[in-house]
């Protein structure tokens, strides 16, 4: 063999130095990581920098593809952790939690309204004409906001849990 013969390898022979099968070469010299074979044969010294190239930048790749893994479990774990301490403070309220207090409000005002408007309008509104009735609902209106409103100021008050 001369010198020049040294520098070229076969298909079968890149193979056998890299591990790689010949079409991943192809593709590889495709993607323009070296030349293309010809004649089923390949510039050695070419063909072998440009599959460290490869090597390097796949593993380049992944190493950033892994660090942008590493962060974006980082920043999960601060936001979980925001969470946590949010709900330690009392700033956050489950949900199971907020459904509970809702059933307690909402028996609150079936109670309120039923007391109003069953028990006490009845005897309020008797022998009242229109205008006086009307005048005396508006009151209880007003009376039943009032309460309903003077319930809710517990949950105006921020970071306090009922």
């Amino acid at each position: 063999m001369s010198d020049t013969n040294a520098l070229i390898v076969t298909a079968d022979k890149l193979e056998d130095l890299t591990g790689l099968s010949d079409r991943r070469h192809r593709q590889l010299a495709k993607l323009g990581y070296f030349p293309s074979p010809k004649n089923g044969m390949y510039d050695m010294a070419l063909a072998i920098r440009g599959i460290f190239k490869y090597y390097r930048e796949d593993r380049f790749a992944e190493a950033k593809t892994m660090h942008e893994a590493k962060l974006k479990k980082l920043s999960a774990e601060a936001a979980m952790a925001e969470i946590k301490l949010a709900e330690t403070r009392g700033e956050l309220a489950s949900i199971s939690d907020t459904c509970d207090q809702l059933a307690i409000i909402s028996a609150k005002f079936d109670q309120l309204i039923t007391q109003k408007l069953d028990i006490e309008a009845p005897a309020r509104l008797v022998g009242k004409d229109i205008v006086a009735a009307r005048n005396e609902c508006r009151m209880i209106h007003d009376e039943m906001r009032e309460t309903i409103r003077a319930g809710m100021s517990i949950y105006e008050t921020p970071h306090v849990r009922p």
